[in-house]
């Protein structure tokens, strides 16, 4: 892996814009943004959903979060980890290891009292931060129409042969912040089929769905799991550009890959924006 960090003034801020312009392969991915004007940046959310195989209502939260992303469509991020007691391997049809260093470190760090549960921004609702599945969207809704710190462009060129993405990630902090501020970058993997457990038959099968489709896998932290320093106390303007390449696993089917990548607060690890491309 490798990392590059520059700083830009806001000198350069049309000559960067210009960086995304398609050209001829290999080529740069520019992020579609939630359908914004020319000049209007949107504040997106992630949710990080924790699960795991053996769990038998996970399949419900899944299809809650699956329909929030309907709902706020571009505005929403989804993160699945599979982390926890319900996400180890056993005998078929459950073999399948899903879990990733990342996702049980973040798993560990917030402590939820069990699986389908999950984090909005990283910020607390009501009094938590981990949230039982019916909290999702009015945590959501409290943040959607905040007007954003930051946004992201993700862009990439990708080599089939040697199945290598090399990432590009052009951060820009639109207000005067305090505190220093990282970035995570993770690949995910979407339509991945094999079984999960089940308890409710409006849903799938039960109690063993075998043709269950998983979504939004993490499959690995690029930037490690707490993400790399972009800046201390950011002024409006200030752009940073981070690069990343990695080799996919052969397991990985590139064309169900994505890259998300998140601004948090390096200190609460608050997600102060978030943005998702797809690698095909």
């Amino acid at each position: 892996m490798k990392m590059k960090n520059t700083l830009y003034l806001l000198t350069v801020l049309a000559l960067l814009a210009g960086a995304c312009d398609k050209i001829d392969e290999p080529y740069l991915v520019p992020t579609g943004g939630n359908q914004p004007g020319p000049d209007e940046k949107t504040r997106k959310i992630l949710l990080e959903e924790f699960t795991g195989h053996l769990c038998v209502n996970c399949p419900e939260a899944t299809r809650l979060a699956r329909d929030l992303k309907q709902v706020y469509g571009e505005q929403l991020v989804l993160l699945t980890l599979h982390a926890g007691d319900l996400s180890l391997p056993g005998n078929p049809p459950y073999d399948a290891d899903y879990r990733t260093e990342a996702g049980t470190a973040i798993f560990n760090f917030y402590d939820p009292v069990g699986v389908p549960t999950g984090l909005v921004n990283r910020k607390p609702y009501e009094g938590g931060t981990v949230l039982f599945k019916d909290s999702w969207e009015p945590a959501i809704l409290e943040l959607k129409d905040i007007p954003p710190d930051a946004s992201i462009e993700i862009a990439f060129e990708y080599e089939e042969t040697s199945r290598k993405p090399d990432l590009h990630i052009h951060t820009e902090f639109l207000n005067d912040l305090d505190g220093q501020y990282n970035i995570s970058v993770f690949i995910t993997e979407s339509m991945i089929v094999s079984a999960q457990k089940n308890d409710l038959a409006s849903l799938g099968p039960t109690p063993d769905w075998l043709d269950y489709e998983h979504s939004h896998l993490l499959r690995e932290a690029v930037s490690g799991t707490w993400g790399d320093l972009l800046l201390s106390q950011p002024p409006a303007g200030a752009i940073m550009v981070k690069d990343y390449s990695l080799i996919l696993d052969n397991n990985w089917n590139v064309h169900n890959c994505g890259v998300v990548a998140i601004i948090t607060d390096a200190d609460t690890y608050e997600v102060i924006q978030a943005e998702e491309v797809h690698l095909h």
